[in-house]
C-alpha cells in the first residue's frame, strides 16, 4: 500500500480553503495535515509539518516571499500556486521564486487532486497558457545573464541582487525578511546602488533596469557609451557634486585705488 501524500492547504478565503480542505480529504491518495490563511503560517506549517506538498493561493499577502523562504528552509516540499490568474508577471515570478505546479482559477476539485500528484511524481501542472509563457521565458535565458553583465562592475554581489529586487517593487522591510538581513543593512547596501548607478531614488534605479535593453551598460557606463544621461529615466546630469554649505568663488573686484584710470591697464 503505497504512503499518502502530505498535503498543507494556505489560502486567506475560509470558505474556499475549507472547501478545498473538505474535498481533499476525500481523495485517498491525499493526506491533509494542515490548513491556513497567511504567509507566515505557509512557512511555519512548512517548517513544521514537512508536507509534500504546499498548496499556496497566490492572492495570499507576500506569497513570493512565502515561497522563496519555504524553497530555502523545506526544499522537500513541492510548491504548488492556486488562484493564478494566468497573467505573464504573476507566473514568471512564481516559477522563478521555485513553483512546481500552477492550478489555474478554473480548475475543478478533481483537476486540482490530479495535479497534486503529478507534481509529486515529476510531471508539470499547468494549463496550455502557462505553458506558453514559461516556455517564452526558457526560449530567452540569457537575458537575465546579459542585463547582470550589464551592471556596473562596483556593484557588488548583494547590491546586484538588491537592485532585482527593487526592480520587483520590493520595500526595504521586504527585502530584509527575504534576504535575512537587517533593515539598516538594506538600506546601507540601496544607498550604494543608487550613488553607484548616480540615480536619485530607487524608482529611478528600477526605471533604469527594466528599461536597459539587455546587453548595454547599465548606470554611468550606459551615460558615457551615450554621450548624455537617459532624463527619462531619472539619471542626474554628468556634473561635479556640489559641496553643501558654500558658495561658487565670485571674480574679486579691485578697490577703486586699485583700479586703473580710465578702466585701462595698469602700467607696469
Amino acid at each position: 500500500m503505497s504512503v499518502a501524500i502530505e498535503v498543507l492547504v494556505i489560502t486567506p478565503v475560509r470558505i474556499y480553503r475549507d472547501a478545498t480542505v473538505r474535498a481533499l480529504a476525500d481523495e485517498p491518495a491525499l493526506r491533509l495535515v494542515g490548513s491556513g490563511g497567511s504567509a507566515s503560517e505557509a512557512v511555519a506549517g512548512a517548517r513544521r509539518l514537512r508536507p509534500s506538498v504546499l498548496l499556496l493561493d497566490l492572492s495570499t499577502p507576500d506569497s513570493i516571499p512565502a515561497i522563496r523562504a519555504i524553497r530555502r528552509g523545506t526544499p522537500e516540499t513541492r510548491l504548488i500556486a492556486m488562484g493564478v490568474d494566468e497573467s505573464r508577471d504573476d507566473v514568471i515570478t512564481a516559477a522563478e521564486a521555485g513553483v512546481a505546479g500552477f492550478i489555474g482559477r478554473e480548475y475543478s476539485l478533481s483537476q486540482t487532486a490530479a495535479a497534486i500528484i503529478g507534481v509529486v511524481r515529476g510531471e508539470a501542472s499547468c494549463s496550455p497558457r502557462i505553458a506558453a509563457l514559461l516556455l517564452q521565458r526558457v526560449q530567452s535565458p540569457t537575458v537575465a545573464a546579459q542585463r547582470m553583465s550589464a551592471l556596473p562592475e562596483t556593484l557588488t554581489a548583494r547590491e546586484r541582487e538588491i537592485l532585482f529586487l527593487i526592480a520587483e517593487g520590493r520595500t526595504n522591510h521586504e527585502i530584509a525578511r527575504d534576504l535575512s538581513i537587517g533593515l539598516s543593512t538594506v538600506k546601507t547596501h540601496v544607498h550604494a546602488v543608487l550613488r553607484k548607478l548616480r540615480v536619485p531614488h530607487r524608482e529611478a534605479a528600477a526605471g533604469l533596469l527594466r528599461a536597459t535593453p539587455a546587453g548595454e551598460p547599465l548606470g554611468p557606463a550606459r551615460v558615457e557609451a551615450d554621450g548624455a544621461p537617459d532624463r527619462a529615466l531619472g539619471a542626474p546630469r554628468a556634473v561635479p557634486p556640489p559641496v553643501w554649505g558654500s558658495r561658487a568663488p565670485r571674480t574679486r573686484r579691485a578697490p577703486d585705488h586699485e583700479q586703473p584710470a580710465g578702466g585701462g591697464p595698469a602700467a607696469g
